[in-house]
């Protein structure tokens, strides 16, 4: 058997007083929408902690809505289909009290206290009046009394599988540790007791920009566990999402709460509970199989001690275990938020081997991808971890197909029946790390780009090989043999080999 290798953009936004008839308009354009006079119906909210909710708006209509001196009212576009701006109005005197462009996203965000009682003017603009027929929902909520999970101490508890909605705009802020969230925000509080989970929380869904903390300890001192502010997954923008090891016994307070000072209606979901935890090390694997994709976090982590050359071992990492059924196996991290590192051992806990190892995979970026020949029978550790000082959440999926051999592994060596002259170039080193210390050799850096080649002789003679590469690149080779019959993986090392630096 032969083996062969080888300038910022900066946007401007100018704000214009147009006046219009009785109106003053801050605008982002030069000129209104052409439908600025067009009014809807009064939309005032039935009560305190209601919310009322216009059909449709278009780019540049107004809204009435009945205001009470000294109520905080929220008025919010986000999830709308086109870059809003609100403004707001003192029907009576045609005074402007309130403006917002940007807040959640493109769509507009505007916490106000009525400063006298009667009729306010909102009105819902489009920047650059690009498209008037497109809708918008305005959502108008009128604070109540604060609710009564406005503090820690009064946390709502809340379990697995639960999903549960409210508002934080008549919520007062809390002071929260540096580092988990904005202190300023208007706040509510739930709690959730651990038993040995991998928790995962969300809030998309809610219609502001928010932000989600988990802590523990006591309310008047408590310490950081975990915290996002916008979905590291991308799946819901400006909404949050985290996932936190849940130890057993051990009570978590979770708080919703907004980007700076915003406020607004929110979807609170603890979307899974797995029950196996414990995979910081080795000896506590999690099982993974074909089909499956598993969340978790390497933050608050061990570093491991794993073998040479199978990767950075200087970041915190957990643990996966699965036993191969001969297939060819595709582990990704693709989706994670940070830049991961992705290993695979077989072995033991105690004595691992390097089966592959990945830091940055062509088709996810900074995200790892290791695809390699899982034998049946033989049992998995797969370690994720990130290049250093890189911590965050990730996303395991696990793909089977069925193995059909590559050249570029031994038991897809290519068969040469007779003298003759052939191309090829390596695209890799196969799904199967054919070599180690016992059977490489003189190729003191196992497989890099490799082409396996059976020949079987049908007289007895000398038998000769030229590599000439195109264009010159090192090549070396190991020839391994004589065998009854073709032996993978070779267990012994090569009769003749070359290995060349230079």
């Amino acid at each position: 058997m032969i083996r062969s290798k080888k300038n910022i953009a900066v946007s401007v936004h100018l704000f214009f007083l147009c006046l219009t008839g009785l109106f003053l308009i801050p605008a982002k354009t030069f000129a209104q929408c052409a439908n600025n006079n067009s009014f809807l119906a009064n939309l005032t909210p039935a009560g305190p902690g209601q919310t009322a909710t216009s059909n449709c708006i278009v780019g540049g209509q107004y809204v009435t809505v009945n205001v009470v001196s000294g109520t905080v009212y929220n008025f919010s576009t986000c999830g709308s289909g086109y870059d809003t701006q609100i403004t707001l109005y003192n029907a009576g005197t045609g005074v402007f009290v309130g403006y917002n462009d940007d807040d959640c996203g493109l769509q507009s965000t505007i916490n106000w206290v009525a400063t006298y009682t009667g009729i306010l003017w909102v009105l819902i603009d489009q920047y650059f009046c690009s498209n008037g027929i497109t809708c918008a929902t305005l959502n108008i909520t009128q604070a109540g009394p604060p609710p009564v999970n406005d503090a820690c101490i009064g946390a709502t508890p809340i379990s697995c599988g639960a999903t549960v909605s409210g508002s934080t705009v008549s919520a007062t802020p809390d002071a929260v540790p540096a580092g988990c969230g904005s202190s300023a925000s208007n706040s509510v509080w739930y709690s959730f007791v651990g038993a040995g989970q991998l928790v995962n929380i969300s809030l998309c869904g809610s219609t502001f920009d928010t932000q989600l903390s988990v802590l523990t300890g006591a309310c008047t001192s408590l310490s950081c566990v975990g915290f996002n502010d916008d979905d590291p997954n991308f799946i819901c923008g400006l909404q949050s999402s985290l996932y936190f090891d849940a130890l057993v016994g051990v009570t978590y307070y979770i708080r919703v709460a907004g980007f700076g000072t915003q406020s607004g209606l929110y979807t609170l979901a603890i979307n899974s509970c797995d029950p196996q935890s414990g995979n910081d090390a080795c000896s506590g694997a999690y099982a993974i199989a074909c089909g499956q994709t598993l969340s978790g976090t390497i933050i608050g982590m061990n570093v491991d001690e794993i073998p040479d050359g199978c990767g950075l071992e200087y970041s915190p990492g957990v643990w996966f275990q699965f036993t191969g059924t001969d297939e060819s196996v595709t582990l990704d991290l693709c989706g994670s938020n940070f830049d991961t590192q992705l290993s695979v051992f077989s072995g033991t806990c105690t004595s691992l081997i390097c089966e592959g190892t990945n830091d940055d995979s062509p088709l996810c970026g900074v995200a790892s991808e290791v695809i390699f020949h899982a034998l049946n029978g033989v049992n998995y550790y797969v370690y994720v971890f990130g290049l250093p000082p890189d911590l965050g959440n990730f996303d395991l999926s696990m793909t089977c197909a069925p193995y059909v051999p590559e050249p570029q592994d031994c038991d897809g060596a290519v068969p040469l029946c007779s003298d003759q002259q052939f191309n090829g170039n390596s695209s890799g080193n196969g799904d199967v790390n054919d070599l180690d210390s016992s059977n490489q050799g003189c190729l003191l850096s196992g497989e890099n780009q490799s082409s396996w080649y059976i020949i079987q002789p049908v007289t007895t003679g000398t038998i000769a090989f030229s590599i000439s590469p195109t264009p010159i690149v090192d090549y070396d080779f190991a020839v391994w043999g004589p065998f009854p019959t073709v032996q993978c993986p070779i267990t012994s090392p090569p009769l003749r080999c070359s290995f060349s630096a230079a």
